[in-house]
């Protein structure tokens, strides 16, 4: 099993590889289900409660059928709204009023500013292009 570091509170957290790729895999069938063209005609709030129910939809399908507790669920869900609807992987830290400055450096790794202390960098997940 391949771990990959992912940003976490106090530090870097490893996800394996299959996290990933369910995401990845939940992401393609979203698309295929949404219509796009609805983005920029709703409100962010009800697009994201319409993109929780096909999220719950596609997680009971057969082949996405995995033993998901309810803050894998959460995770999944708010990491795929933040690449549906935000900036991906930089979401949390445009929410985070402590964060002054991103710095990308590349479409693997970002960097952010707090209070002119540098943090360590946080990479973008496989899923999202930046």
């Amino acid at each position: 099993m391949n771990l990959k570091a992912v940003a976490g509170g106090a530090g870097r957290k490893y996800m394996p590889d299959e996290y990933f790729d369910l995401k990845s895999r939940i992401h393609d069938r979203l698309l295929d289900l949404i219509d796009l063209t609805l983005i920029d005609k709703l409100e962010r709030e009800a697009l994201t409660v319409q993109i929780r129910k096909v999220i719950e939809r596609i997680l009971r399908e057969e082949q996405f059928k995995l033993p998901l507790n309810m803050v894998e669920r959460e995770k999944i869900f708010s990491e795929i709204v933040d690449e549906v609807l935000g900036y991906g992987p930089l979401e949390p830290m445009l929410k985070d009023p402590s964060v002054s400055d991103i710095l990308v450096n590349s479409y693997k790794a970002s960097t952010s500013s707090a209070w002119a202390s540098w943090s360590r960098p946080m990479p973008a997940s496989r899923t999202t292009r930046i």
